[in-house]
């Protein structure tokens, strides 16, 4: 095993866990994840809309108010979730917020 290469295996099984463990209406379900021919195969719930990124620029036109209320509270309540559990989201960024097209 070259070295680092430990560390980043421990940090993507740490986040695999993470991610089977929170699993509720305000974080990305996550299906299955194991580690086939050296490589991390994860199945996370398909999340239609992307990123938060272009909302945020405002390449999809202008965002209701309500609409941004909702988006927001959504977020919210994941970050709580993951709070109760003791867990801190270290890279809080709109790239890192999925959305449905629900």
């Amino acid at each position: 095993m070259a070295p680092g290469e430990a560390g980043k295996k421990e940090a993507i099984e740490r986040e695999i866990g993470i991610m089977q463990m929170t699993s509720n209406n305000f974080t990305v379900k996550c299906f299955d994840a194991f580690l086939y021919q050296n490589h991390y195969w994860i199945f996370l719930e398909l999340m239609e809309g992307g990123s938060f990124t272009p909302v945020c620029e405002g390449l999809m036109g202008d965002i209701a108010e309500e609409a941004c209320k909702y988006s927001l509270n959504s977020v919210l309540k994941g970050l709580i979730e993951l709070h109760r559990r003791n867990i801190i989201h270290r890279d809080i960024k709109s790239d890192n917020i999925l959305v449905s097209r629900q």
